[in-house]
């Protein structure tokens, strides 16, 4: 008896495949911007200041998408069940794009900050979720501490937006500190 073909996209077969490729395509496009900004040859006048738009999207730009990307794919190596691929895989995949496309929006015009904290704030609770949802179907109690450590990245995600609207009294660099402990 053969395995049947694979079905649908090959990008959007494992997690990995659209996260890694959005990381790699992110870091190549957001370190020139990052350089240019620093010799201030490209100046923006947004909510956020460079270096806080600079560590914020390394944290929950590039990092993030590595992670979720690792761990849609390890979760069907952990579990035996399948994570999410095809049209759900992709939906994920272009919302931390939208949310990356938002920031840079978000740089030069403020009014536009709240979409970006809406789409940025977005995909890490819902990674959470799908990851707690396949641990505890399998019965895996051992990798239960990663759905944990995304809701608490989510909360430092949220603090840090919640800083910069000036909706809580803390620095947003206390919020990405905050995920350095993590």
């Amino acid at each position: 008896m053969t395995t049947p073909a694979p079905q649908g996209w090959p990008l959007l077969r494992l997690g990995f495949r659209p996260f890694y490729l959005g990381a790699a395509a992110f870091a190549a496009l957001a370190v020139p911007l990052w350089i240019a900004l620093f010799l201030g040859t490209v100046t923006v006048s947004g909510a956020l200041s460079p270096l806080l738009w600079h560590a914020h999207e390394m944290l929950f730009g590039f990092a993030v998408a590595v992670i979720v990307g690792f761990l849609m794919t390890a979760g069907k190596a952990w579990t035996g069940l399948p994570t999410p691929r095809g049209a759900f895989l992709g939906s994920l995949a272009v919302l931390w794009l939208a949310a990356r496309v938002a920031a840079v929006v978000a740089a030069s015009q403020t009014s536009f900050y709240g979409v970006y904290a809406a789409l940025d704030l977005a995909l890490l609770p819902i990674v959470a979720a799908v990851l707690l949802r396949l641990l505890l179907r399998a019965g895996n109690r051992r990798n239960l501490p990663l759905a944990a450590l995304l809701f608490l990245l989510s909360l430092a995600n949220l603090a840090f937006h919640l800083a910069v609207l000036e909706w809580i009294p803390l620095p947003p660099v206390r919020a990405l500190y905050g995920v350095l402990w993590l």
